[in-house]
């Protein structure tokens, strides 16, 4: 399995957090590259249903690499043998000083089975008022990569130049820069998408990305879903904070949040775009110990369960061709049952399965100190649903 980034740099510190699901010990090579692809390998056994954190500046100096230098970025890859998926993990950047936290996604990249798509589709938003954004690609293999990259926003798609990857090499795309290089300002295209189209059979090359702020905390992942993996044309998100949250939800005394689902068209003509806000209604909101003394399952609540669910559309939204739109439910949480402890979100459109690309973001509206000013949702595609 690989994870396409971590940084150690800036104040930034890096955590691979492995889990094993598997009866017996599992053995595991580590490997741990720069962003030239320069490569330091260990070896560790992570025991039956254990959690294995690993500090990757702690590890770095054991082993004699020099995480200030060299390998102050890159990504990371463990190697292990058997026919299943014995360890799965999620690498998590966070800078205290500043309040910024990212993660880097797993993919499974083994010969047997990979979730490496030949084409990576990723968005930006929300970069006016001096926010960054960046997406890191790592090429996971021994071989030479090229990739086309295109930029899309304000209807159109922008050919920008082709990368071309070393074995293992790791690039660190600036969003502004990119833009600068057409003779285009970030003020121009606040929200946009970027693709990155993979050359040859055997596509290698996986992302991630970022938006942050430091002035202000502001930061949020952004991530590059496969297409391929959405069998319906909607996508969903869990475990979204909502208003003010309740004094049992796992958001309480954070902050007052407002619910972002950022949508990106990648096709050459308009969608419309149909959101629903699903919160918990009766057992789901059961105040205290009572909760869970009535017998209550104490359990994520994630909007499919039927029973004590409460709906609330909104809609339809309109996306032009090859453009990324901000809709903020902010008109939502006034019309909602506050508070609540948090709430689910479906974003259903018109065209076909994997022709929309979203995230879903909650903003403190609270907190503009240098704080987390930003809990992200977990998009997931919705496989033989029909919405």
């Amino acid at each position: 399995m690989d994870f396409p980034y971590y940084s150690l740099r800036d104040g930034f510190e890096s955590t691979l957090l492995l889990v094993s699901d598997s009866p017996k010990p599992t053995d595991l090579t580590l490997a741990i590259r720069s962003l030239t692809g320069e490569t330091v390998l260990t070896h560790m056994t992570i025991q039956p249903q254990a959690k294995l954190p690993v500090d990757l500046r702690k590890l770095l100096t054991e082993l004699g690499a020099d995480p200030t230098g060299a390998f102050a970025e890159g990504s990371v890859s463990v190697y292990f043998i058997g026919t299943i998926m014995p360890v799965v993990g999620q690498l998590t950047m966070t800078n205290p000083a500043r309040r910024l936290v990212h993660e880097s996604e797993m993919v499974e990249n083994d010969p047997g089975r990979s979730d490496i798509p030949a084409v990576l589709n990723g968005l930006w938003w929300g970069l006016a008022g001096g926010r960054d954004g960046r997406v890191m690609v790592s090429n996971m293999s021994g071989d030479l990569k090229v990739a086309d990259v295109f930029l899309d926003f304000g209807g159109k798609q922008h050919p920008s130049a082709p990368l071309v990857f070393n074995p293992h090499e790791t690039k660190v795309l600036s969003i502004p820069q990119l833009l600068a290089d057409i003779n285009v300002s970030v003020s121009e295209a606040p929200e946009g998408g970027i693709t990155v189209i993979q050359r040859g059979a055997h596509p290698a090359l996986i992302a991630q990305g970022k938006v942050t702020d430091s002035a202000t905390g502001f930061s949020t992942t952004l991530e590059f879903p496969d297409p391929a993996r959405q069998h319906a044309s909607a996508v969903h998100a869990s475990g979204i904070p909502i208003g003010t949250p309740t004094k049992d939800s796992p958001f309480r005394g954070v902050g007052t949040f407002t619910p972002h689902v950022i949508v990106r068209n990648t096709l050459g003509a308009p969608q419309s775009i149909r959101i629903t806000v699903e919160y918990p209604t009766g057992a789901y909101t059961a105040k205290g110990p009572e909760r869970y003394n009535a017998g209550h399952v104490a359990k994520e609540f994630d909007g499919e369960a039927g029973e004590g669910t409460g709906t609330l559309s909104l809609g339809p939204f309109s996306v032009g061709a090859y453009s990324t739109q901000d809709i903020s439910l902010d008109a939502a949480v006034s019309q909602l049952p506050q508070p609540l402890p948090y709430c689910s979100i479906r974003a259903r459109y018109s065209g076909p399965p994997g022709s929309v690309i979203a995230e879903v973001v909650s903003v403190d509206e609270t907190h503009r100190g240098p704080r987390p000013a930003l809990t992200r949702g977990v998009q997931r595609p919705l496989p033989g649903k029909t919405l």
